[in-house]
């Protein structure tokens, strides 16, 4: 008895995932987004204009480093971000506070006189509630 042939419909070669364009490529994180617009910012104001071959060039890394900040697909090193902080005269963690100013960058500051001594009677009258309520709630018939 022969054998049935087998159909004769052509194969389909299989689709190769095609590599997402920079506008498709969706962010890794949040952190990711907030690195780069802070970057760009950063570029537009002492460059004029984005330039990644002169960011690299700048902070002694890679193009590839700058491209992979730019298009946000992959995680970044923090010696990469420590090069590009340095670069703009920032610290390290000024790159991650949202919309960066470049023209007024953000400080951390210690306390002045007058709010050393505002957040100590503030300690004060919140010990004082704490030890009203633990009384109020240990013996009622004491206050």
């Amino acid at each position: 008895m022969p054998r049935p042939k087998p159909s004769a419909a052509p194969k389909k070669p299989a689709k190769l995932a095609k590599h997402p364009t920079e506008a498709e490529a969706a962010p890794l994180t949040q952190s990711n987004v907030v690195l780069w617009t802070n970057v760009l910012a950063l570029m537009n104001h002492a460059y004029g204009k984005e330039n990644l071959t002169r960011l690299a060039r700048e902070c002694k890394m890679s193009p590839a480093n700058a491209t992979r900040i730019k298009v946000q697909r992959t995680s970044i090193g923090l010696e990469v971000i420590e090069k590009v902080a340095k670069n703009f005269e920032l610290d390290v963690w000024a790159l991650m506070v949202p919309n960066l100013d470049p023209t007024n960058r953000p400080v951390l500051r210690t306390p002045s006189e007058s709010e050393r001594g505002m957040y100590a009677s503030a300690r004060k009258a919140s010990e004082a509630i704490a030890d009203f309520l633990e009384k109020a709630n240990t013996r009622p018939g004491d206050l």
